[in-house]
């Protein structure tokens, strides 16, 4: 069993520990947040997910969910790092939704490609989605403990643990994403 508050870090990191959570079938105790790669790389991994009461799960853009995204763009390290999230979802039999439904729910306005880094990096204008309790289980993380089910219940518990000027979304997807996925236009943002 691993305890974990997180706000996130390195998606590459992130898959390889969930590699070894998966591997080793351990079971995930979230005690305040589990943001970021947190959410999006180790909870799907975990045997089970237990969040604990006034705890929350918050999903961003990651770069691996945009489509057609090129070399050009992030650079050499960063297509491989792309392929090597997308590679690891398949791996381990991960719904992609996890990352593409994000991305539709914050809506980047645009993007911003930084290649000085070793394996590249996208920003957006993103926010932050806490998802309800009930979508985490639709895309298989198995999960108990506190339920989000409403925007105020989000609100209440973003608050208690994160003071930044960071935009948050609440709530469940829109019903026709799978088409606004694939409408989705991303620009460098200027």
């Amino acid at each position: 069993m691993i305890i974990i508050r997180s706000s996130g870090g390195n998606e590459i990191i992130g898959a390889k520990i969930g590699e070894i959570i998966s591997t080793n079938n351990i079971r995930v105790i979230v005690d305040g947040y589990c943001m970021s790669a947190c959410a999006q790389y180790i909870l799907p991994a975990a045997s089970h997910v237990e969040i604990t009461p006034g705890s929350f799960v918050a999903l961003h853009v990651s770069i691996s969910a945009i489509p057609d995204i090129t070399s050009r763009s992030i650079g050499q390290m960063g297509s491989e790092s792309i392929e090597y999230i997308r590679d690891y979802y398949s791996r381990n039999g991960f719904s992609k939704r996890i990352l593409t439904d994000s991305l539709v729910a914050t809506s980047p306005h645009c993007l911003i490609f930084d290649t000085s880094g070793a394996q590249g990096r996208m920003m957006s204008n993103y926010a932050f989605w806490v998802p309800p309790t009930s979508y985490l289980r639709d895309v298989g993380i198995k999960i108990s403990g506190q339920e989000i089910n409403n925007l105020k219940e989000a609100q209440q518990f973003v608050s208690q643990w994160v003071k930044s000027d960071i935009s948050w979304v609440f709530g469940a997807p829109p019903k026709n994403i799978d088409d606004l996925y694939m409408s989705l236009e991303f620009p460098e943002c200027e």
